[in-house]
């Protein structure tokens, strides 16, 4: 657990080693980790793969109602589990192609 505090209200939240779901996930490398979110390459699911992952600190409505120091999962979550979104691998790419039509017009 880490703390925060926003506007004067301390939040209790997981950091991203405490983040292991999808179950079997681990950290490989943080790629940035800011008051909101936390971007990281994951080995996913026990694999020798790594996969880019990211995830909030506080949902909207956690920051909303926590209160004191109370534990945020955050989001995503399942279950109460604080859970990473994996990114497709094609990702990148397609932010690239996208940026630079937009660029091009």
């Amino acid at each position: 657990m880490d703390t925060l505090i926003k506007q004067g209200i301390k939040y209790s939240y997981y950091t991203p080693e405490d983040c292991i779901y999808p179950k079997g996930t681990k950290v490989h490398k943080i790629l940035e980790n800011n008051e909101d979110f936390v971007l990281a390459l994951i080995i996913y699911r026990n694999s020798q793969d790594v996969a880019l992952a990211v995830r909030w600190h506080m949902s909207d409505r956690e920051e909303k109602n926590k209160r004191n120091g109370e534990t945020c999962v955050g989001f995503p979550n399942s279950f109460g589990k604080p859970t990473w979104f994996v990114l497709p691998d094609n990702l990148l790419n397609s932010i690239q192609k996208y940026l630079y039509k937009k660029v091009q017009k």
